[in-house]
Formats: structure tokens, sequence, C-alpha cells
């Protein structure tokens, strides 16, 4: 993050040199009182008149365009980080959203945007406005050291006030977003899960969980916004009472016998002094929103940090021709008492169908995450004609492979873009292809706009069977050597069924390896080999029938027995 910033530096640089301008310009109006009190009142001079008027009318002409370059550097600079970080960021959140079991959301991101936001806002002008002040109290200690000292009493004043504004909400707002987060997340699950929210009767139980979680929020909300109006009111009466005594020790000094305060020195403090310490007032009114993108920054310097960079081939392998090898390969997630795979091993030959069971906790989803170079392996490797799958750059890997996971989501836009993966070259062919292979061809046909129709929001628009075979389609698009399959029939009916079967065999005329995990037996009539995972630790690998007895013809669990639970990242 403070590399992308330095790499700004030019535009720091100009943004300086243009506040520097901004502030010099702003020095056109107390000169302007100063003139008019203390030369056009006393000569009654027409000419002089319209001579400063000229002159203050260009001086406020050129204060605009500076002040409209400065806004502009810095909407580049928004958007020169945009291009520098946005991506990075969004690795960050898919990295996230891997790590953190189910918890899916794209916080980096929307703490840049807020980070952006500041950036580009008038909030963000007090702050560069704010190393001036000693400039303005300076000039005003040159023209009347008494006044002078006012104004710098008054800024003391005002920066102290700043600092107990930020002891004082720091705290309640802290709390605040405590308190809401949770209540935000129930509120979302609910809207997920209407059906059964409704079905159920929980909509009272949920409310009232939302409201006693957003109550709390609004009570140290509440408290926070309150310290901020008053510590607000007084920065605003202390600027005025600041710019009063101004006025007040220039007149005292006027009516001295002998002063040689003028009036329009006078004024022209006054208007100065406010200017001075206009930026503190408004940093004081800003501060939340400087203080949320100042946590943004802090939180995405640490996000960045924490990622790290994965290893990555410095030369692409050419098209691999399908072979997997899973060479001893161990999985650990901290301080959970026993590792979730402990040297597996294991290969599969091209166009082979390995069906895998075991118990729930066995450790068969980490296995398929582990397949596809989705988690790096304590220990050991997974290689895909030799080389390390989670070292491959999975834009490139992700040609060859297929997946489809154990909860199904798909992106709200049309089923053509769901199927072929976002490709803007996608050939039609390829997407029918792969349609058909799920048996889910006929069935768009059958859609108001065919493979043209939106799925909804994470697929909410069809059904559950649907949702799978598109899910499926999606994996099996664009002709993979290896398509991992995290229980494929768990939402199927018994068309569905039909068409995964015909699909394992059409997989395995075109050479193409599959990774099948399973709870119901009766989808393991169609694999070549069976796996069977308990506790971490390959109890079998053979062929079909010799771990399994003959199919019956009413599906059963493949594998009933109790293990110890895992957390959900490492579950089937």
């Amino acid at each position: 993050m403070s590399d992308a910033f330095r790499s700004c530096r030019g535009a720091f640089l100009a943004i300086t040199v243009f506040s520097f301008i901004v502030n010099i310009m702003i020095l056109t109006l107390p000169l302007y009182m100063f003139s008019m009190f203390d030369k056009v009142l006393t000569s009654f001079s027409m000419a002089t008149l319209g001579m400063l008027f000229a002159m203050a009318v260009f001086a406020f002409g050129i204060q605009a365009l500076v002040d409209i370059a400065r806004s502009w550097v810095l909407i580049e600079v928004g958007n020169f980080l945009d291009r520098r970080l946005s991506a990075r960021l969004l690795h960050a959140s898919i990295a996230n959203a891997l790590h953190r079991g189910r918890e899916r959301t794209a916080g980096p991101l929307q703490k840049f945007t807020m980070l952006r936001t500041f950036l580009t806002s008038q909030s963000i002008f007090s702050v560069m406005d704010a190393p001036w002040i000693p400039l303005f109290l300076l000039i005003l200690f040159l023209m009347n050291p008494t006044v002078g000292i006012v104004a710098f009493v008054g800024a003391i004043f005002l920066f102290a006030l700043a600092l107990v504004n930020d002891r004082w909400s720091k705290e309640p707002l802290a709390q605040a977003s405590m308190a809401i987060n949770p209540a935000l997340k129930l509120s979302n699950a609910a809207a997920r899960n209407a059906e059964v929210v409704e079905a159920m009767g929980m909509t009272p139980t949920i409310v009232k969980a939302w409201h006693d979680g957003s109550e709390e929020a609004n009570r140290y909300q509440s408290i926070a916004s309150k310290r901020s109006a008053v510590i607000s009111a007084i920065s605003k009466w202390g600027r005025m009472v600041v710019q009063i005594s101004v006025m007040t020790v220039a007149v005292m000094q006027m009516i001295q016998p002998g002063s040689t305060l003028t009036a329009g020195t006078m004024m022209a403090s006054v208007i100065l002094v406010g200017r001075a310490l206009m930026p503190l007032e408004a940093m004081i009114g800003s501060y939340r929103n400087l203080l949320e993108a100042w946590a943004s920054y802090k939180d995405l310097s640490g996000t960045l940090a924490d990622m790290g960079e994965r290893p990555r081939l410095s030369v692409l392998p050419p098209r691999p021709s399908g072979h997997i090898s899973v060479e001893g390969v161990s999985y650990v997630v901290k301080n959970f008492d026993r590792p979730i795979l402990s040297n597996v091993s294991f290969e599969i030959q091209p166009g082979e169908i390995i069906g895998v069971i075991g118990p729930s906790g066995a450790g068969k989803t980490t296995l398929a995450h582990l397949m596809v170079g989705l988690e790096k392996p304590t220990s050991g490797a997974v290689r895909l004609d030799g080389t390390d799958v989670y070292a491959w750059p999975s834009e490139d890997l992700g040609r060859y492979l297929g997946f489809l996971p154990q909860q199904v989501e798909l992106f709200n836009t049309s089923v053509r873009d769901n199927i072929c993966r976002f490709d803007p070259n996608a050939d039609s062919d390829k997407i029918i292809r792969a349609a058909q292979l799920a048996g889910l061809h006929e069935i768009i046909q059958r859609l108001p706009r065919e493979y043209d129709t939106n799925v909804g929001d994470a697929g909410s628009l069809m059904s559950g069977g649907q949702r799978q075979r598109i899910a499926l389609a999606r994996a099996l698009y664009g002709h993979p050597l290896l398509v991992v399959l995290d229980e494929p029939n768990s939402n199927l009916d018994s068309e569905g069924e039909e068409a995964l079967k015909n699909m394992l065999h059409a997989m395995k005329e075109q050479g193409t390896s599959v990774f099948l995990v399973a709870h119901r037996i009766n989808v393991l009539q169609h694999v070549d080999k069976v796996l069977v995972l308990r506790e971490g630790v390959v109890h079998k690998f053979a062929a079909r029938d010799e771990v399994i007895a003959p199919v019956p013809t009413r599906p059963k669990i493949a594998v009933a027995e109790p293990s110890p639970g895992i957390p959900n990242r490492a579950s089937s």
C-alpha cells in the first residue's frame, strides 16, 4: 500500500504546490479589505478602486483554476491507485473468502472504495490546508504581535478540541461498529435463507436479534454523534470568539493615543484569522471521515502485507496430458489437534474416474481443494504432469481444470456467462457442448431467453437442480483434463442423476480424469477406482469392485462411521 502511494510522489508534490498557491491567493481578500479602508476611502480614487477590483477578480480566478487542478490531480491519483491496487485487492478478497470458511465478503474492495472516496472529497482539502496555518499566524504576528498572539491562542484551542474529539468519539464509534456488524450479517443471512426463516416462523426471533444489535449500535452511535455535535458547536463558537477578540484587541489599540493600527489592518486581521482557523474547524467537522479513511488505509496495508506472494512458475509448462500425482500430502490447520490430511498419496491416469468416500470430517473436501490448487499443502504436493498445481498460475491452470464445489453459487448474470466462466471470446459451440454434457441444453432452451436468461443473485432464479447443472456445465466448459466434483448429485433428481452418469461416460471417452467426492454410493458404479479416507488417512485405494459391494437398487450413504468434527473448510 505504501509503495503505491510512494509512486504518486510527483502528484503529491504538485498537490502541495497547488495548495500553496491556493492559500497564497486566499490573502487576496484581506489585502483587498486593507487597501479599501486605508487607500481608497482616504484618497477617494475611483481608478485605485477599479484597479484593486480587477486585481482581486484575477487573483480569485487563479485560485479557482488552481483549486480545480488540485481536485483533478487527486481524482487521477484515485484512478491510478485503483489501477494499481484493485486487482490485488480483489485477489485478497477471494483469498480471504477461501480461508474464512463460508464468510464471503469483498471487504478490502469496500475499504479501498471508502479511501478513494475520501481522497476525492472535500474533506481532504482541510487536511491539505492545515499545514499552511502557521503561515497565516506568522503574517498576523507581523501585522500586529498582539493580534498574532490572540490568533495563536485560538489555534491552540481548536487543536485541543480536535484531540478531545478524537479521544471522546473513537471508543463509541468502535463499539458501534462492533455492535452493528453481527446485526448486518444476521440480516444478510436471513435474506439468503428467506424460505427457511418464513416457513419455520423464525422472523420474530431474527427481527428481535437484529433489533437488539441495532439498538446497541444506535446507542453508541448516538453517544459519538452527540459528542461530536458538542465539539463542533464549541469549535464554531471558539472561532467566532477569536475573530471578535481580534477585532476587540485591534479597536482597543486603535483608540489609544498615537496608535498606528488602521481600520484596514483590523479588517484584514479579522478575515485572516478566520481563514487561519477554518481548516482546523473543518477537520473537526469531517473527523469521522478522516478516521474511517485512516482506518481503511491501515487495514488495507495489513491485508496486502499478509497476502504475500504466492509462488508462481516463471515459465508456463506445455499443455499437460492429464496425469495427476498426489505425493505425500498432509494438511494441518493452526490450533487444530490433528492433521486434516496425513501423508495422502495416489495417482490418477488420464481418463480415470476416481470416487472418494469417507465419513463426514474425513478431509474429502479439503483434498478436493488441494487437487485444484486452492490450498497449499503443509507438506507434499499435488502435481499435474509433474508440475505443482499450487505454483501453477490459476489463470493458466484453470484452462485444464473443472471444479464443482460442495456449495454451489452462481454469478448474477446470464446462463451463458456462468457456463463460459466470463470468457469474452467464448465459443458458442463449446458452451452448448458443456451444457449438453451436463444434461442442461434442453432445460436452457425452455428458459425465457435461453442462454441469455439471467440466473439472479447467486442463482436465486434457478431451482436447486438447475443451479447444480449450470455449475456442472461450467466445470466441463473447454474440455478440461481434470474435473473435480464435490458431491455433484446432492441436488439432482433422477433425471439429473442419469445426466451425471452420461457425463461421466463422456468424460472417460474423451480422456478427462474425474475426481468425484460422493456420499451416496449409487454414483460409484460409474467410477474406476475408489479412495477411502478416514480421519485424513488413506484407508484404501483400489478398484471399485474391491472396495464396494454390488450397488443396491436404493441409494444409501457410502460410509456412516462417526468421526470427530473439524472446521468447515476441512469438512466434506
